[in-house]
């Protein structure tokens, strides 16, 4: 979890940089084109991950969680940095474990007490006061914002959705490759449908090696490392890793873009990262039940 944290992190400075010259669909199509590929041939090379990627009955599922967690969120959030800072996306995506202690403790009976309930009250309130009491951010920040929200509640449900496919005992390697490719396809057709393709044969050396690097860091590598953190731990306590994402985002944002922080956007970040601590120092139940699926065969 936390070289995923790390990865993600970093990400939101590589998509603020990709967008300066490449479609925000065509992006997201691009950079999870190329991570879709690479699981593929890792997957088909192993057989018994070959078996569970090629049967009928869990493509069903593979496009339905690709397309809440691959193509709705990204869409989401690529629109949305064009709207805000790469730090203060990051900083409004941390909210993603409160979303995903609410939907877990309702799907999967996970536990949601007095602190993560707390805690989610004052990410909420220090994400409206980020909206609507930043200086200078007019409607277009308001806009990317409820994007960026959004984004982190698609990332939620999918979470969510990994979690319990884990626990139907698909293999997490072969669950992010269907997953991967169910969520490609639909990007690969709305970049099509809304963009140009002519940027494609316009790349610079440059924005290939940025393509790659966010198919291959933020999205293959993250991913893997995030699904198999999801076959040994819960839901919300796997999302509780994401808490660190808005720090590492803040900081990689200030350092390579110099994105400037206001003390009232100072002081709304803030109180978003303390309410995701408090919500995080809930105590998990001990059901004593081993986890279903430990990805140990060989």
């Amino acid at each position: 979890m936390l070289v995923s944290v790390v990865c993600w992190g970093a990400s939101f400075t590589w998509i603020k940089m990709a967008l300066g010259t490449l479609p925000p669909a065509g992006l997201a199509a691009a950079r999870f084109g190329i991570a879709a590929l690479v699981l593929l041939c890792v997957t088909l090379a192993i057989p018994r991950l070959r078996d569970q990627l090629l049967s009928r009955a869990l493509w069903g599922r593979f496009f339905a969680i690709g397309f809440v967690g691959t193509f709705l969120p990204n869409i989401l959030q690529n629109y949305g940095m064009l709207h805000l800072s790469a730090s203060l996306s990051g900083v409004v995506q941390g909210a993603g474990p409160i979303y995903t202690a609410i939907i877990a403790a309702v799907l999967l009976d996970e536990r949601f007490g007095a602190r993560r309930l707390v805690g989610s009250i004052a990410a909420f309130s220090g994400t409206m006061v980020l909206s609507f009491g930043s200086k200078g951010s007019g409607n277009a920040s308001a806009y990317g914002l409820a994007l960026i929200v959004g984004s982190s509640v698609a990332y939620a449900f999918y979470t969510v959705a990994l979690r319990a496919s884990i626990l139907d005992r698909v293999h997490p390697m072969s669950l992010l490759a269907g997953t991967s490719i169910g969520g490609t396809i639909p990007l690969l057709a709305f970049a099509a449908a809304t963009e140009p393709l002519g940027w494609v044969a316009k790349l610079s050396g440059s924005e290939v090696g940025l393509l790659l690097i966010l198919a291959l860091v933020p999205t293959v590598l993250a991913y893997s490392c995030y699904v198999g953190a999801l076959s040994r731990m819960e839901a919300s306590r796997a999302a509780g890793f994401i808490f660190l994402v808005p720090v590492v985002a803040l900081i990689l944002g200030r350092a390579f873009l110099g994105d400037s922080l206001s003390a009232v956007q100072l002081a709304c970040s803030a109180a978003i990262i303390a309410g995701l601590v408090v919500a995080e120092s809930e105590r998990r139940r001990d059901t004593g039940v081993e986890i279903a699926y430990r990805g140990r065969e060989s």
